[in-house]
């Protein structure tokens, strides 16, 4: 199941960025996936999301609402000693910057990838849990800079 929410900090377009949260998996399984949407894009529908999950795994995805076709994993589920598992906060760090975006949680630099699909657009949550259900999550101290 997933939920999308619409761009939850204003309506404001973002092009180059510093996008900090905390993340705080409350409860529910480890199994799923939360994180920021970036560059949302309200008339075309394509974004990116950086998602990790409470089993200390990343992803970066693009994708289009519009389009009715699997997402594309601009980076597959990898596992990371930098993110804590379970029910623990993890803080989230963004840093996007032309077609270069910056992965960081709890201040280790987990990769760097370039793509030019989404130049700018609003930003977002994501959460997302197997058929299971009951994930909750709490984004806390969101701030949102430029380079």
């Amino acid at each position: 199941m997933v939920r999308l929410s619409p761009p939850c900090l204003g309506e404001d377009d973002f092009t180059d960025f510093i996008l900090d949260a905390d993340a705080t998996q409350l409860e529910g399984p480890d199994h799923n996936l939360y994180g920021v949407m970036l560059r949302y894009n309200d008339i075309t529908k394509d974004y990116y999301y950086f998602g990790i999950s409470g089993e200390g795994s990343y992803t970066l995805v693009y994708d289009n609402l519009d389009i009715d076709e699997p997402t594309t994993k601009l980076i597959h589920w990898k596992r990371s000693s930098a993110i804590k598992t379970g029910a623990n906060t993890n803080h989230i760090k963004v840093i996007a910057i032309a077609n270069k975006i910056e992965l960081y949680v709890n201040d280790q630099l987990l990769e760097t990838i370039q793509d030019d699909r989404v130049s700018s657009g609003t930003i977002g949550f994501i959460v997302s849990t197997s058929d299971e259900g009951g994930s909750h999550i709490k984004f806390d101290n969101v701030i949102v800079t430029t380079p």
